[in-house]
């Protein structure tokens, strides 16, 4: 096996990002989350909305400039790559938006959406060649050459998104970034879009950031799963040690939120289920200790005074919490 298939594709370390809310304020919107990426493998993020999430996946593509830490790619910190380095990146770097109507140009066929990232770094030899690398991946994300001179508001939701998806491979990336690629589509098309994406990741080796609040997605998708809370991350570990043994209370409660079909194991789950009180912390200066202790009933003085530090409570499976300390 190569280094290469061995060092990780993208290392976070000690990232945070802080946005200034004046009058000496900052929204802590990442707070020293550290985590790898391995080729090939794919994170999943989780969370509730304002966790955090979605400005993570920003930042480890260099959309947002870090307040501390750093994220290296193949090794490389992205904020000191040169000019080459960084269009290589971007290359190598994709990401799938949220909304596929709001991130896709109203103004332009579906065809130059789909070859600007092959325009930009030239790779098609001629017009012919172009066309040719468009109607492929067209064709790989489910759509048809017929579709490649219409519009985005020609298309529904699952379609745009499947737009989205092309573009992000026109470039044949090695690394996704995936911002809730399903929420905004209807369920009956969600399932369509994660096995797409299960496909293109298994046939290219692509590795990925699986950002979602619905844990029982990621754990299908994701082989590791990192769970966050108002801007830190409280536990991390492999997909099914994570969702079948979960350590911290906060991911126990995420995960008795996830509905189950069977009416009696539903009741049975809520009522053994860990129950959350309390007001949510402020992300904008918060206290210190655990930033999860006014919702937890689990809480100790210890928790209001103490950040506790991610520790393994299994092999692989990482918790940020006093109970596993």
């Amino acid at each position: 096996m190569s280094d290469s298939a061995t060092q990780p594709i993208l290392s976070v370390k000690h990232m945070s990002k802080f946005f200034p809310m004046g009058r000496g304020s900052q929204l802590k919107a990442v707070d020293d989350v550290s985590f790898d990426i391995m080729p090939g493998e794919s994170l999943g993020v989780a969370g509730e909305s304002g966790c955090g999430k979605s400005t993570c996946g920003r930042c480890v593509l260099g959309l947002y400039e870090l307040t501390a830490g750093e994220v290296l790619f193949r090794g490389k910190d992205i904020s000191k790559m040169s000019r080459a380095e960084k269009t290589a990146f971007r290359r190598e770097a994709q990401m799938v938006f949220q909304d596929p109507f709001a991130s896709l140009d109203p103004r332009m066929t579906v065809a130059d959406i789909v070859g600007e990232g092959i325009d930009v770094h030239h790779l098609a030899k001629n017009h012919d060649e172009r066309t040719k690398m468009i109607y492929s991946y067209l064709r790989m994300v489910g759509l048809n050459e017929e579709q490649a001179s219409r519009f985005p508001h020609e298309f529904s939701g699952g379609q745009r998104q499947r737009v989205g998806i092309a573009r992000a491979m026109a470039v044949d990336p090695s690394f996704l970034v995936l911002d809730e690629p399903i929420s905004a589509l209807d369920v009956s098309i969600q399932a369509q879009v994660v096995n797409l994406l299960v496909k293109l990741r298994r046939e290219r080796d692509l590795a990925m950031l699986f950002i979602s609040h619905d844990l029982s997605m990621l754990r299908y998708i994701s082989d590791r799963i990192a769970v966050m809370y108002l801007g830190m991350l409280v536990e991390i570990g492999p997909s099914e040690e994570l969702c079948e043994n979960p350590a911290h209370p906060y991911t126990k409660a995420l995960l008795a939120s996830v509905p189950i079909p069977d009416p009696v194991a539903e009741a049975e789950r809520v009522a053994g289920g860990v129950k959350l009180t309390g007001e949510v912390t402020s992300p904008v200066d918060p206290p210190e200790g655990c930033r999860f202790c006014s919702r937890c009933p689990f809480a100790t003085d210890r928790c209001r005074t103490e950040t506790p530090q991610l520790a393994e409570v299994s092999p692989g499976h990482f918790c940020a919490c006093h109970l596993h300390g």
